[in-house]
C-alpha cells in the first residue's frame, strides 16, 4: 500500500488529504485536523503538517488507526455486552451499575478518541465530592471511585486492542488511594461467649464450622455432604453458593487454590455428626426437595440458604449480643457481650486466632484458599496477644 498526502485549508479548518493506492485501487481520505487534535488544542497549518508526517509514518509502520466518531457512552455499552459472558453475573451487575449510573453520565458524550486524562481526573474529583445514587450528602468512597476507574481503564484497554484508539489515556491517571479497612475479628473470649449464647440455635453448626475452618460464606452454604468425610476428618471445597440478583447459584471456585482439602478437628466432627442426624429428622417431616443437592447447611425444607439471609440472621444475633440489655425502666441489665462484626469477620477471626496459635503463613494460606501468603500476612501483626508473644520471645535472644 502506497500512501501520500497533502494539507488543505477549507474555511477556518485544515484537512489532511490522503491519497491511497492499494494494489492499483485508488482512494482518497480527508481527515479534519480539529477532530484529530481534540478540543482546546491548536489546529493551524503547522499542526496539520506535523500530523500529516505522523500519519504517513504510521501508515508506513502499519500502526495507523482510523479515527472513529463513536462516543464513550455508546462504546461502554457495547463493551458491557462483550464482557457479559466473561465475568460472573454479580460482577457484571456491578460493572453495569458503574457504567450506566456513573461513567456514562460523566463521560458518555465525549468522542472516544477525544477522551483525555483531564476528563478522567475531573470525574474522579467530582465523584469523591458527590454523585451518590441514594441522594445522600457527600461523595462516593475512594474504594468505589477506584473500582469505577479500574472498570473504565479495562474498557479503554479493550478499545486499544480493537484499534479504536491509539493509547489508553487512563494509564497516566492516578486513582484515589484506598486505606485498608481494619481487620474485624473476635477475641477467643468473644468467640466462646458467642457460641455459648447460640448453642440452642438451629444454625449453630454453621457458625461453629465457620469459626473452626475459616471457610467463606459461599463455601459454607455450598458445602455438600459428599465433600465431607467425618471418618477421615476432612472437608473438600469444590463449590460455592454465590449471590446473584433475585437469589443465588452454585458455582465452582475461580482459582485452583479455591479447590482445597482441609483437616477438621474432633470437636467439629462431633458437631457435624449431630447436625447430620438432626437434618435427617427434619427431612422426615418436610421431605427432601425434588432436586436434592445434598447440601450440609440448608433450610428446614432442605433447600439452599440464600447468602443474604445468612447475613441477616447473623447480623440479628450479633446485634443483640453487641447491644446493652435494659429493663423496662431503662436500667442496664447487661452490657455488650461482644463487639459487632460482619459474617465475613468470622473468617477473619479464624485466621487471626490461628496465627495466635502459631500456625505458619503457608499452611494458613492453604486453609483459607489464598493463592499465596501475601493476602494472609495481614493477620501476622493484628492481635495484642501475638505482639506480646513476639516481644516475650526476644527475651530468649540475649
Amino acid at each position: 500500500m502506497n500512501v501520500s498526502g497533502h494539507v488543505r485549508k477549507l474555511k477556518s479548518n485544515y484537512y489532511i488529504v490522503l491519497e491511497i493506492n492499494d494494489n492499483g485501487k485508488r482512494s482518497q481520505k480527508s481527515l479534519s485536523v480539529k477532530k484529530l487534535m481534540g478540543p482546546g488544542k491548536p489546529a493551524g497549518a503547522r499542526e496539520a503538517r506535523a500530523l500529516l508526517r505522523n500519519i504517513l509514518k504510521e501508515y508506513e509502520d502499519g500502526t495507523f488507526i482510523e479515527p472513529t466518531d463513536i462516543k464513550v457512552g455508546k462504546y461502554l455499552l457495547g463493551w458491557l455486552e462483550y464482557i457479559k459472558s466473561q465475568v460472573e453475573t454479580k460482577t457484571y451487575e456491578i460493572y453495569r451499575n458503574m457504567v450506566v449510573n456513573h461513567l456514562i453520565p460523566e463521560l458518555g458524550d465525549i468522542k472516544l478518541p477525544n477522551l483525555r486524562k483531564s476528563h478522567i481526573k475531573k470525574m474522579i474529583a467530582d465523584k469523591l465530592k458527590g454523585g451518590r445514587m441514594d441522594e445522600k450528602e457527600g461523595g462516593l468512597s475512594p474504594r468505589s471511585v477506584q473500582y469505577m476507574f479500574s472498570i473504565l481503564k479495562q474498557a479503554l484497554s479493550q478499545a486499544v486492542e480493537d484499534e479504536l484508539i491509539k493509547k489508553n489515556v487512563a494509564e497516566g491517571v492516578t486513582p484515589p488511594k484506598v486505606k485498608r479497612p481494619p481487620i474485624e475479628y473476635w477475641s477467643r473470649e468473644e468467640v466462646q461467649a458467642f457460641l455459648s449464647a447460640i448453642s440452642n440455635y438451629r444454625l449453630y453448626p454453621l457458625y461453629y464450622t465457620a469459626l473452626k475452618t475459616g471457610l467463606r460464606r459461599g463455601e459454607l452454604l455450598g458445602l455438600r455432604w459428599k465433600d465431607v468425610s467425618l471418618e477421615k476428618k476432612i472437608i473438600t471445597v469444590r463449590q460455592s453458593n454465590v449471590a446473584i440478583r433475585g437469589g443465588s447459584k452454585l458455582k465452582t471456585p475461580k482459582t485452583a487454590s479455591g479447590f482445597r482439602t482441609i483437616e477438621i478437628s474432633d470437636n467439629l466432627v462431633k458437631v457435624l455428626k449431630s447436625w447430620g442426624i438432626r437434618q435427617k429428622q427434619e427431612f422426615l417431616g418436610e421431605g427432601r426437595p425434588e432436586k436434592d443437592q445434598g447440601l450440609v447447611f440448608t433450610t428446614k425444607k432442605g433447600t439452599k440458604i440464600l447468602p443474604r439471609n445468612i447475613n441477616r440472621h447473623f447480623d440479628l444475633i450479633a446485634g443483640r449480643l453487641s447491644a446493652e440489655l435494659r429493663d423496662k425502666k431503662g436500667k442496664i441489665i447487661r452490657g455488650p457481650v461482644l463487639h459487632k462484626i460482619s459474617f465475613h469477620g468470622l473468617r477473619h477471626t479464624f485466621a487471626t486466632l490461628a496465627v495466635e496459635e502459631g500456625i505458619d503463613m503457608k499452611t494458613l494460606a492453604e486453609i483459607l484458599g489464598h493463592s499465596n501468603t501475601a493476602a494472609t500476612d495481614i493477620y501476622a501483626h493484628v492481635t495484642p496477644r501475638t505482639r506480646k508473644a513476639a516481644a516475650a520471645a526476644t527475651d530468649g535472644i540475649f
